[in-house]
Order: C-alpha cells, then sequence, then structure tokens
C-alpha cells in the first residue's frame, strides 16, 4: 500500500514541475511570440493591437523612426502612418508599423 501512494506522489510532483515548466518556460519564450506573430499577421486595426499588447511605451508619429534602444535589429524603416513598440516580460521587442488605413502594414521582431 506505501509503494502505490509514494508512486501517486511522485507522479503529482511530476505533473507539478512540468506544468512549471511549461507556463514559466516554454509558452513565454517559444509560444507566446508565435502567436503574436500570427496575430500580427493577419493585418489587425491599431485598436485591436493595442488591446492585446497594452499601450506602448515607444510612438512614432508619421515620417518617424525608432531610435536604438539596445534592441537589434532596429527597424531602419521611416513609418509612413506611425508606429509602435511592444514589449512583453521575457519576450522580444515588436517594432509595429501602420498604413493608411489604420492597420498593420508591417512588423520586426528584435531581440536584446
Amino acid at each position: 500500500m506505501r509503494r502505490n501512494w509514494s508512486w501517486v506522489v511522485n507522479g503529482a510532483i511530476g505533473i507539478v514541475l512540468a506544468g512549471l515548466l511549461f507556463f514559466e518556460f516554454v509558452e513565454p519564450y517559444c509560444v507566446q511570440p508565435g502567436l503574436d506573430r500570427a496575430f500580427l499577421d493577419g493585418r489587425p486595426s491599431r485598436d485591436e493591437v493595442i488591446s492585446r499588447f497594452g499601450e506602448s511605451l515607444e510612438q512614432i508619429g508619421p515620417g518617424g523612426k525608432f531610435r536604438m534602444t539596445g534592441w537589434r535589429p532596429l527597424p531602419d524603416r521611416v513609418a509612413e502612418y506611425g508606429g509602435m513598440a511592444f514589449q512583453r516580460p521575457n519576450t522580444d521587442k515588436i517594432y509595429v508599423f501602420f498604413s493608411a488605413d489604420d492597420r498593420v502594414a508591417f512588423y520586426g521582431v528584435a531581440s536584446s
């Protein structure tokens, strides 16, 4: 009887550790960036981008360029209609450029 309980406890500990590994390392570093890129590939509107990523601390207007902050590669592109930069905790930085119809025209991903 004692042997059966130790197998159950060890299995439960293994499941908890696997969950922690997934939610602390795999999901933010591997899964979430892929989901973000798939979302941006769908050309969402500016409001949809803000609702997904939150308010941007870096915004540029028409004709503006992003400044170097240590993230490479920095897009050397000039914003035709504006742009924003977003960073999720523990992931890359995403530079988003918008088109005249206020949808994503181009985005670039940089890492530090």
